[in-house]
């Protein structure tokens, strides 16, 4: 009985233990000239919670994508990678006042440069594919938050456990 106790009871600690929660956002660059004028670009990136200067050699940017021209970029492909893409959240994490990714070689061999910053405003994206021509564009707006971490499960892991102890206890008391 108490081993039984005991191990829910350890159950219950690591169910209620805090875990890095991501937050996922996305933004879009529209091209207004070169080859690729009136197209765009998509891209999405994953931080963890809380403000601060992010990237994947701090453990703050969690992964980065931009997908242009048929080409698709992640943050391995950044020249100054772990370094960079870097990415500036502020707002408890849940704005972006900053983002920097820069490619001289992408996986089919494009370059990219992306650069966000809300003060000073700067927005913009330059793409050129091997052997091609500059595309020049500009971000759709700020990198926007899609999704917010569930806060309702480590609540429910709580009352499940919680629950299961009673339960042993009212089988115990019967005995």
């Amino acid at each position: 009985m108490s081993r039984t106790l005991l191990l829910l009871a350890s159950l219950a600690a690591v169910t209620i233990a805090p875990s890095v929660q991501a937050l996922q956002f996305q933004f879009t660059v529209d091209f207004t000239s070169g080859p690729l004028i009136g197209q765009s670009g998509q891209g999405r990136f994953e931080t963890t919670t809380g403000e601060g200067f992010k990237t994947i050699e701090n453990g703050g940017l969690i992964a980065f994508t931009f997908s242009v021209g048929g080409e698709d970029f992640e943050a391995i492909h950044d020249s100054n990678y772990p370094q960079f893409p870097a990415i500036n959240a502020i707002s408890g994490g849940t704005s972006i006042s900053a983002l920097e990714f820069l490619s001289s070689l992408g996986p089919d061999g494009g370059a990219l440069q992306l650069t966000f910053s809300s003060n000073p405003f700067v927005s913009e994206g330059h793409y050129t594919p091997a052997g091609g021509d500059l595309s020049i564009g500009a971000f759709r707006s700020a990198p926007a938050l899609v999704e917010l971490p569930d806060s309702g499960t480590t609540g429910l892991s709580l009352a499940t456990a919680i629950a299961g102890v009673a339960m042993l206890r009212r089988r115990a008391a019967r005995r």
